[in-house]
């Protein structure tokens, strides 16, 4: 159903410019459909006004229209003569299932070779989930943790959740139980009580929107009395790190530590203890890897991953980055590569393998190798996210270059 128009994201500007009448005086040869400034795209069902449609003459000065009218038509969306022949307004539609450029296109009624048009993208909505977070991965049997629960927009930080019901389900022993607005607290078992159970996996939904939903993997029995309790990484799955290790894939199992992850991958300085969330906590990467050629070897001493966001510089021709996607409901994930010069610009590229399985928590782990020229170009690797009910999320970016060793 569609929203009503006050529900809908509103972009307005406080002046119009300057009516054309005003401008040089000339015949228009063609128009110019003007946006907002620095407007390339909305969310579905945005609202943009105004659309400023003015001539140009054949030196691209602006002209003046008169009392002349003007015909503006979209590709998609719906159109609005707000006060002819200068402002209109244009809402974006509302079923757009993954990413589509709209075209703007305007002419003159009675001249329609006198034309003009402009482009937007009107991009999908992020997909909001839940992030269950705790002070350390493990609580102790018959003992108990709290779980601060927010919501993550992609479109920054999770910030806490405070105005919404939710609903748990465990697998596995032990109960949740409600603390105060945005943290709940879980209750281990005895040892006897959870008979041989070694983990627990907290699912939670808004109760008004069970799309809304998140999960969190705690081990049990993981902090006895008196041992000293790591604090888990404060991560967008909130729980324990899985494994990269390089003979058996990345992210194979969620209930591992980094330094069980090390042990398993022979890596004593244990580069899982330098895991990165990339911005907005989709992607958590777990290892890089260089080598010099198609057959050398993968370095296996620790590679500290880059910043949150930063790019990835290694001397090699060669390099591999493991992830695990930290959403539940993703379907598959596709990637796409560009090359782009100093000079900003770019060129499709066929320089990134991506190969995928699903880790032994039921997530995305990725392994994408990537050759970046040795010449400064910046290969540009976008990984898209398909996911339940046919929907996109243009996720994550990362770049990579080549530096030669001087």
């Amino acid at each position: 159903m569609r929203p009503p128009a006050a529900a809908r994201p509103l972009l307005s500007a406080l002046l119009l410019a300057a009516p054309a009448a005003a401008a040089l005086a000339g015949e228009p040869t063609g128009l110019l459909v003007e946006l907002p400034p620095d407007l390339k795209s909305v969310p579905p069902g945005t609202r943009v006004d105004p659309v400023q449609v003015v001539g140009r003459d054949d030196t691209g000065a602006r002209v003046g229209l008169g009392e002349r009218r003007v015909v503006l038509e979209a590709t998609a969306g719906a159109v609005e003569s707000v006060e002819q022949p200068y402002h209109f307004a244009w809402t974006a539609p509302e079923d757009a299932g993954e990413r589509v450029s709209v075209v703007l296109r305007a002419h003159l009624a009675d001249a329609p070779d006198v034309r003009g048009e402009t482009r937007i993208d009107v991009a999908p909505r992020a997909v909001a989930r839940l992030v269950l977070r705790t002070p350390q991965p493990g609580v102790p049997f018959d003992g108990s943790i709290e779980i601060a629960v927010l919501v993550d927009t992609g479109a920054g930080e999770p910030t806490p959740l405070v105005a919404r019901e939710l609903a748990f389900d465990l697998d596995g022993p032990g109960r949740v139980e409600f603390v105060r607005l945005g943290t709940w607290r879980y209750r281990a078992p005895t040892a006897a009580d959870a008979a041989g159970a070694k983990r627990v996996v907290v699912h939670a939904h808004a109760s008004d929107d069970p799309a809304l939903r998140g999960r969190l993997v705690l081990r049990l029995g993981g902090a006895e009395e008196g041992a000293e309790q790591k604090p888990a990484d404060t991560d967008t799955s909130g729980g324990a790190k899985p494994s990269d290790a390089d003979a058996g894939g990345a992210g194979e199992d969620d209930t591992l530590q980094p330094g069980d992850a090390a042990a398993r991958s022979g890596d004593a300085d244990d580069p899982r203890a330098k895991h990165v969330v990339w911005p907005g906590g989709r992607l958590r990467l777990t290892a890089w890897r260089v080598r010099a050629g198609e057959t050398g070897d993968w370095t296996r001493g620790r590679t500290d991953l880059p910043k949150a966001g930063g790019a990835f510089v290694a001397p090699e021709p060669q390099q591999r980055v493991r992830a695990v996607v930290e959403m539940d409901d993703v379907r598959a994930v596709r990637v796409r590569a560009t090359l782009r010069t100093a000079g900003g610009e770019a060129a499709p590229a066929d320089a990134a393998v991506l190969e995928t399985k699903r880790n032994r928590a039921g997530r995305f782990a990725l392994v994408l190798v990537v050759r970046p020229p040795a010449d400064g170009t910046t290969l540009v690797v976008a990984l898209a996210y398909d996911v339940a009910g046919d929907a996109h999320v243009d996720g994550d970016t990362l770049e990579f270059r080549c530096r030669a060793r001087r």
